[in-house]
């Protein structure tokens, strides 16, 4: 039968339909002999590879699921089998694993054997398995061999992650198993192991530090974990040093409580690295050391403020404030980072300015008002530098402690800074103007109480010249005039009032706004969304003194609907465009018909729902939330006439 699948594997590997049906038949029949054979062309040297390969794969997909009900169906056809058939089995697998000589099937037999632990030792099914991967001490063992031992372990914490959070109910793993499997990483993470041998076992450590909670509590073994990290960030080898702070950035979230004595280490290890490492990737593992310690850290001081505001004693220590006390020389070496930027990165890609941006966020959420003395001299030195990287650097410094630092801490210089970011719209470096209209949008989102009304209008003014840019930087705009409806929309909730900052912009705003869903590249950066999403925003926000551009704007609405309504279209992306206008025309419908008086409305209604009910036949489920959404704003406003529509 062996010799039979074999070639039906190697077969279903070119996409031979028949052989895959013929597998798919033979797992039917016979799970228990297919995977006995299975087992054994894994197991027997003398076959090829490319067999054994197919093999290890196919067994993989036997056991592996991607839903809950899938990976239990196949966890269960396993535990089905006969006791001496999964022995067997195993017993192929882990031997193979442990003794070939085939380079590369180590590797792949340490998949499979991982599968397999995944199911049985939360049961207490496989004792032996991790004393048999014991071997990274073992003279006589390859380093391949001792490398596939740790990827093994690696794997199986992995995946057993995975099926914990698939699977309801999945029992403990045994804490001798726990202490057998992480004396074996921890070794093999020694600075006297090969490269490979330390990479396997740092990625192994990484994977399994979720269970290791009662290791972490005692001293002596906590001790050893955090020395094996610790050499590892001396590591010659950059991926090394990259595993060593993903341990880190997992422990100090995971075992906060337990880093006091580690403190100094941590800090000389991460702004060491932040500071000197050639490596992006390991300078952006150091920094999200920092970002987790921040984040842990805001959510106790948020606990202890809402327990003290309610009277209750705290239930833990007060929280150290790492992060503070680490702000007066970590600040300096995050900002400079923010320099290290370069022209024409997609905007989307998490680059190593993102993440010391991110962490910067991070630390203002923490310390709040208290980060201003540390990043206003930056800002203030940089924002007008001869050199592109520091004034985006700048600019980007002030946007990421804005949502940390409440208005009446950095309203002052938000006022100061505003004509300089402004001006910044037009940097020679479109990186710089990026971050400029991004900064402004910020503002306007967070802090537009600082600024008098005209300084607002100024800013709208600086957004609709923009508009006509790419669509990139169109979509920014549109997000900061959204930001700036809607923090207009804060200051008035309840009646609007007869007018406001917005009555005038809105004549030469909403009219551009709607014209950019037409552009040929309004599908691109979100734009089509993000323009109507703004115009939908700025008639929530509307005062009384503009109902006449909205009695203008209604037929334009209507028009612009049954023109979508009926565009002829052929390829999934004209259809997905298609419902994207229309949730959006929706939206606009809703929020005219929360704003607009029922005498200006209701000769128009009875078109409108006829068009609602034709988005709800669309097969969309986003279009028919917001059709649904726009009908009950139209029921809202005409009430008993409601009925005759």
């Amino acid at each position: 039968m062996a010799d039979q699948i074999e070639q039906l594997l190697v077969a279903a590997s070119q996409a031979d339909r028949a052989s895959e049906q013929t597998l798919e038949q033979y797992v039917e029949q016979n799970f228990a002999e297919f995977c006995r054979a299975l087992a054994t062309i894994i197991a027997e040297e003398q076959r090829g590879m490319q067999g054994r390969q197919m093999a290890v794969l196919y067994f993989k997909n036997l056991l592996a699921g991607q839903s809950a009900a899938v990976q239990t169906q196949k966890h269960d056809r396993w535990k089905a089998l006969a006791p001496e058939v999964r022995q067997e089995v195993k017993e192929k697998v882990l031997q193979t694993l442990l003794n070939t000589q085939v380079a590369g099937l180590p590797h792949f037999c340490a998949i499979v054997a991982a599968e397999i632990a995944v199911i049985e030792m939360p049961f207490k099914e496989w004792p032996t398995f991790s004393q048999s991967l014991a071997i990274t001490a073992n003279p006589n063992a390859s380093e391949a061999v001792k490398v596939a031992a740790l990827e093994c372990l690696g794997y199986t914490c992995e995946r057993l992650a995975q099926v914990e959070e698939l699977v309801p109910n999945v029992p403990e793993l045994d804490a001798g198993v726990v202490d057998s499997m992480l004396t074996t990483i921890v070794d093999g993470a020694q600075p006297d192991k090969s490269d490979n041998m330390r990479r396997a076992a740092l990625q192994a450590l990484k994977n399994s530090l979720i269970y290791i909670r009662k290791n972490m509590e005692t001293k002596a073994e906590r001790d050893f974990i955090m020395t094996a990290i610790a050499e590892a960030s001396r590591s010659q080898d950059e991926s090394i040093r990259q595993l060593c702070f993903g341990c880190l950035d997992i422990i100090c979230d995971q075992y906060y409580d337990f880093i006091a004595e580690y403190m100094t280490h941590i800090y000389n290890m991460t702004t060491d690295a932040i500071k000197s490492d050639q490596f992006e990737e390991v300078k952006m593992e150091a920094i999200e050391v920092w970002t987790t310690l921040a984040n842990v850290e805001q959510d106790m001081l948020f606990t202890e403020r809402q327990t003290q505001s309610m009277g209750f004693p705290l239930e833990r220590a007060p929280c150290p404030n790492y992060v503070m006390a680490a702000s007066e020389h970590l600040l300096p070496l995050l900002l400079q980072t923010l320099t290290q930027v370069e022209e024409d990165v997609e905007e989307e890609t998490w680059t190593l300015q993102a993440s010391a941006s991110n962490c910067v966020e991070l630390i203002s959420l923490t310390i709040e008002g208290r980060i201003l003395q540390f990043v206003v001299p930056f800002v203030q030195q940089n924002i007008l530098s001869p050199d592109w990287k520091f004034r985006d650097a700048s600019i980007v410094a002030f946007m990421s402690i804005q949502e940390g630092c409440p208005t009446e801490a950095i309203g002052n210089f938000v006022r100061e800074s505003l004509s300089v970011m402004i001006g910044a719209f037009k940097d020679p470096s479109p990186v710089v103007q990026s971050s400029a209209v991004h900064c402004v949008g910020t503002m306007c989102k967070l802090h537009l109480d600082a600024l008098q009304p005209q300084a607002v209008r100024g800013i709208l003014e600086a957004f609709l010249e923009k508009l006509s840019e790419g669509p990139a930087m169109s979509s920014r705009c549109c997000t900061g005039i959204y930001n700036v409806a809607k923090s207009v929309a804060r200051q008035f909730p309840g009646d609007p009032p007869n007018s406001n900052l917005l009555s005038e912009p809105m004549r030469y705003l909403m009219p551009k706004l709607l014209a950019l869903s037409d552009r040929p590249d309004s599908n691109e950066h979100n734009l089509r969304v993000a323009s109507m999403s703004a115009a939908a925003a700025l008639v929530s926000a509307s005062a009384m003194d503009v109902q006449g551009i909205f009695r203008e704007l209604l037929p334009h609405i209507i028009d612009r609907t049954k023109l979508v309504l009926n565009t002829h279209v052929i390829s999934q992306e004209e259809k997905d465009a298609r419902e994207q206008v229309l949730g959006s025309l929706c939206g606009l419908f809703q929020t005219l018909y929360q704003r607009m008086d029922t005498a200006d409305v209701i000769d128009r209604t009875t078109e409108v729902m006829n068009l609602l009910m034709q988005i709800l036949q669309v097969n969309n489920i986003s279009c028919h939330e917001e059709a649904f959404f726009a009908v009950g704003a139209v029921a809202a406003n005409i009430e008993e006439s409601f009925l005759v529509c």
